[in-house]
């Protein structure tokens, strides 16, 4: 795993050197050692760990086949690492069909169709990528939180000098226009002028 190149990435949150943000695509992953190393967690706890990490870092969400992989294998190459990881899955949500966030899950990996489970919680297991349902409490497991990349800002300067060349050019052809056909805006204020003299008349 290349962890120092990845944890110094510029767009993951900062935090303190026991938590390691991995990066991959356009979100980063906290596999923090003091989270996973031989504890475990309700999910309530989990929740409330990712918060205190990051603002913007919430219970691990899977949201495609590549993204389970990537956390599957990256939790199984270390040993120590519990095979059994909390999804931020909403459990008072009918079939657990929203993540805590409200958006739908629309990708899933369940080892069986979950019918009338409301109140229940879901966790990864690793080693196969499938997800499984357990009691929210007393159930325990292990903690992977996850953040979007942080903006870079680039994307608004970039909105803004398109802006500014735009305004350029539109102003470049008024100006050469009217150099062009300057008797069509001196009869244009000329027939200005007029109206305003005849609006000044009293034909009374």
């Amino acid at each position: 795993m290349q962890s120092k190149s990845i944890e110094t990435d510029p767009l993951c949150p900062k935090t303190d050197n026991s938590a390691q943000w991995v990066r991959q695509k356009d979100f980063c992953y906290a596999f923090d050692v003091k989270i996973y190393n031989y504890s475990v967690y309700t999910s309530e706890q989990a929740r409330k760990m990712c918060q205190t990490l990051d603002p913007s870092a919430k219970l691990l969400t899977i949201n495609d086949e590549e993204e389970n992989e990537f956390v599957s294998k990256y939790l199984t190459a270390d040993v120590f690492i519990t095979r059994r990881i909390w999804l931020g899955v909403d459990p008072n949500s009918a079939d657990q069909k929203l993540w805590l966030d409200g958006s739908p899950i629309k990708y899933n990996h369940w080892t069986n169709v979950p019918t009338n489970t409301v109140g229940s919680c879901v966790v990864l297991f690793p080693e196969t990528g499938t997800w499984n349902r357990i009691p929210c409490t007393p159930g325990m497991g292990r903690v992977v939180c996850k953040s979007p990349l942080k903006s870079t800002g680039v994307g608004v300067a970039v909105g803004l000098a398109i802006f500014v060349i735009l305004a350029l050019i539109i102003g470049l052809v008024i100006y050469l226009y009217k150099r062009r056909h300057p008797l069509f805006f001196s009869s244009i204020r000329y027939r200005r002028a007029e109206d305003q003299m005849e609006s000044m008349i009293d034909y009374s």
